[in-house]
């Protein structure tokens, strides 16, 4: 069983030696604009995510990026919506990714992937507020927010390429992320890629 698991790791090793010692089958600068929600989908948003893909093989590629997310919710009132506070939670973002294409055409791709999350996020939700009514209108009680907190977590999704070209790239993605402080985050959106 040693022999099997030392053969095994060696494998491994070798093979990753082999595939990050080759030149990359390409290179991509992207850009992606995304709808997104938070948390349990009450809070809407968007997220804007400039990236780095370096082609492994045919199959398999690396992708970084630095993202941003915006989200934002209307509070409770009771007699009148323009009272309501707004509340705004808004982070910056990195996601090394492994992608794998299932599908890999000239003209059409579908990627599938999975990596790591590292978030620095500003809440502006309260960990608490309560809402009273009076004749003036609604006054609001608010306890403090976390404010700013560094997270680690995890993302996958695809990627679906519908409009491939020998220098760009135009397609479709979602991705689904989860980090220690619970925040959930799906970002459906556009992605459009400029190869060499």
């Amino acid at each position: 069983m040693k022999k099997f698991s030392f053969l095994v790791i060696c494998s491994a090793l070798g093979f990753t030696t082999s595939v990050f010692a080759q030149a990359p089958k390409y290179r991509a600068l992207s850009g992606a604009l995304s709808y997104a929600t938070h948390g349990s989908g009450d809070m809407l948003g968007t997220a804007i995510e400039f990236g780095y893909e370096y082609g492994l093989n045919k199959r398999f590629s690396l992708y970084n990026n630095l993202g941003f997310t915006f989200h934002g919710q209307q509070g409770l009132y009771i007699t009148s919506p323009e009272t309501a506070p707004y509340f705004v939670t808004a982070g910056i973002q990195s996601t090394p990714t492994l992608l794998f294409a299932v599908i890999n055409g000239k003209r059409q791709k579908l990627k599938i992937g999975g990596g790591g999350v590292a978030r620095l996020q500003i809440n502006g939700n309260p960990n608490g507020y309560g809402v009273r009514s009076t004749p003036s209108g609604d006054i609001y009680t608010f306890s403090e927010s976390e404010g700013v907190r560094f997270n680690v977590g995890y993302r996958f999704g695809f990627e679906y390429v519908f409009l491939g070209r020998p220098k760009f790239d135009l397609g479709f993605r979602s991705f689904f992320q989860n980090d220690t402080n619970g925040d959930a985050l799906l970002m459906i959106g556009l992605q459009f890629s400029r190869k060499w």
